[in-house]
């Protein structure tokens, strides 16, 4: 009996394991997917920012 107890513990640790894996890989797959539009985004409006004006107007 103890021994079926410790093969359905080690099974249950193995699958959350599992499990955390892979929600750890969609974060980071979200993230690349993000950090991949940021990066076309910057290259498509010159790849700079404009600092903002101390009185809140659009710098020209």
């Amino acid at each position: 009996m103890g021994v079926l107890l410790l093969v359905l513990l080690l099974l249950l640790v193995v699958l959350s394991v599992l499990v955390l894996l892979m929600l750890l890989q969609t974060l980071l797959h979200c993230s690349r997917v993000d950090m991949a539009i940021l990066g076309a985004n910057r290259r498509l409006h010159g790849g700079h920012r404009h600092a903002a004006a101390a009185d809140g107007a659009i710098p020209e």
